[in-house]
């Protein structure tokens, strides 16, 4: 398995299941096994991950969420960037994190994602300034606070038009910097 399986649906046979210091693991013993694609039993995944993933909820209430899940942030595209991460194995990945802004009060939140196509961030430099929906995005709660990421080519921003909000972020006293 490799990233391409990412937000793919996938079945474990025979696989184990347990927690060592807190944490969920998976181990396969040498009979186990992994199929990839839809069967009867991920459709329902499938289904609840489609309801949740494209149900929007606002910045502020994605900051303030408590436990781990699959959301859509609604927002104004502020910022983009694009960096090239080396990782401890030595292997370059890039990673393009968006800003999200919503208000008022003003909240920005980033979402991360890892080696993004070129034709995909081309597309959302169109939509920079303008009121967005970020589909099925990964939100990590923990301690320090809640952590945005892309489930693989599974996450995607739409374009969602919310003229109140786009009339607050083109306002005299909006700051560019703040984002």
């Amino acid at each position: 398995m490799n990233e391409s399986c990412v937000g793919r649906p996938v079945t474990f046979v025979r696989a184990i299941v347990q927690e060592h210091e807190g944490q969920l693991q998976l181990s396969m013993p040498k009979d186990s096994s992994v199929s990839l694609g839809a069967t009867p039993q991920t459709n329902k995944i499938q289904a609840w991950l489609t309801i949740v993933g494209q149900t929007p909820i606002t910045v502020l209430e994605a900051i303030e969420l408590k436990t781990t899940t699959v959301t859509c942030i609604h927002g104004i595209l502020a910022k983009i960037t694009v960096e090239t991460v080396t990782l401890k194995t030595g292997i370059e990945k890039e990673l393009t994190t968006i800003a999200i802004a919503y208000g008022p009060p003003k909240a920005f939140l980033h979402v991360q994602f890892w080696n993004v196509k070129r034709l995909t961030s081309v597309d959302w430099d169109d939509m920079l300034h303008t009121s967005v929906n970020v589909n099925k995005v990964r939100c990590s709660c923990d301690e320090r606070g809640n952590a945005f990421e892309s489930i693989g080519d599974v996450t995607n921003i739409v374009r969602n038009t919310n003229t109140p909000l786009e009339d607050w972020w083109f306002a005299k006293d909006k700051v560019a910097s703040e984002v």
